[in-house]
Order: structure tokens, then sequence, then C-alpha cells
């Protein structure tokens, strides 16, 4: 059991590393650009229109949970689960950044309610998957009872996350019309 919980460990460790590397990397590339560079950046992204539509993520977050799922099952595409750890946080940082240009109470809030904590869930949904994927390997290579339960035990976990998941953007299309209002006060 403990051998088991180090496992764990090392493999959140490995996602946060990751995620942090993306996100430092992100919030730097944007940093570095030249001033023409971001002065197109934020005169394309117009984030007035932006905050006056409503935000529906739900069919994203759907796509996505489902890739996770799909990329682990299938064992040799999960690499790409691997990249999302690392550019859906430098998408993060760079959001951030060019949002910080207007406000930076704007830019923190907006990131936290519509990217962080999707992407939380996300990360956990990846964490679970690459233990499936050992499971997997574990069921073909020794062919135990055990590993078998283990995956139904990872998909059931996996389903309820992404079932938390979907809630969460159901909140946020009801409420993003308030949220929006709020953070154009900030423009």
């Amino acid at each position: 059991m403990k051998k088991q919980h180090i496992k764990q460990r090392n493999i959140y460790i490995f996602l946060i590393t990751l995620s942090l590397i993306g996100l430092i990397s992100g919030a730097l590339y944007y940093e570095f650009q030249p001033n023409t560079i971001k002065t197109d950046i934020t005169n394309k992204l117009n984030i007035q229109e932006e905050l006056n539509n409503r935000v529906n993520n739900l069919p994203k977050s759907i796509k996505e949970s489902s890739s996770i799922l799909l990329n682990s099952v299938l064992i040799i595409p999960s690499i790409i689960n691997i990249f999302n750890i690392f550019y859906n946080p430098f998408k993060i940082g760079f959001l951030y950044n060019v949002l910080k240009t207007y406000s930076l109470k704007l830019s923190i809030i907006y990131i936290l309610i519509y990217q962080i904590i999707p992407y939380l869930f996300q990360l956990i949904l990846t964490k679970i998957s690459i233990t499936l994927i050992y499971s997997i390997i574990k069921k073909l290579i020794y062919y135990k009872k055990e590993s078998f339960n283990r995956i139904i035990l990872l998909l059931k976990k996996y389903f309820i996350i992404s079932i938390f998941l979907f809630i969460y953007e159901i909140l946020i299309i009801i409420i993003s019309k308030n949220i929006n209002s709020y953070l154009m006060t900030f423009l």
C-alpha cells in the first residue's frame, strides 16, 4: 500500500512540475515578445466582445475529457495527454500576461474561473489515465484479476471526476453573465 502511495505521489509531482514549467514558459514567452506583437495580440483579442458573450465550454470540456480517456485506453497516444499537461498551462500563462495588460484583477479572476479550475479537473483526469495505462499494461502482461478490478475502479473514478467537471461547466454557463459583467468593470 505504501509503495502505491509513493507511485501516486511521484505521478502528481511529475504532472505538477510539468504544469509549472508550462505556466512559466507561457508567461515568459509573452514577456519576450516585441511591443508591436504584444499590441497586435491585445487588439486581436478584443476582450470586451469576449466578455459580452456567455462562456460555454461544455462541448470543449466533454471533448477533452473523452480524448484523455481515449488516449489512455489506446496506450500509445497517451503521450498526447502528457503534452497537454505542458501545453494547457503554457496557454494559461500566456493568457494571464495578455489580460494583465488590461487589469491584474481581471486577469486573476478570469484565469482562475475559466482556465485554472477546469485545468485542475483535467490534471486529475490525466493522473487517473496514467494509472489506467499502467493497470492495462499490467493486466495484459500478468493477467491478474486484481488488475481488472483496478481498471474498473479507475474508470469509475474517471467518470465521477468528469461528472464534477461537467457540473462545474454547467454552473459557469449559468453564472457567466454575472461574472462577465463584473469583469467588464475592470476594463
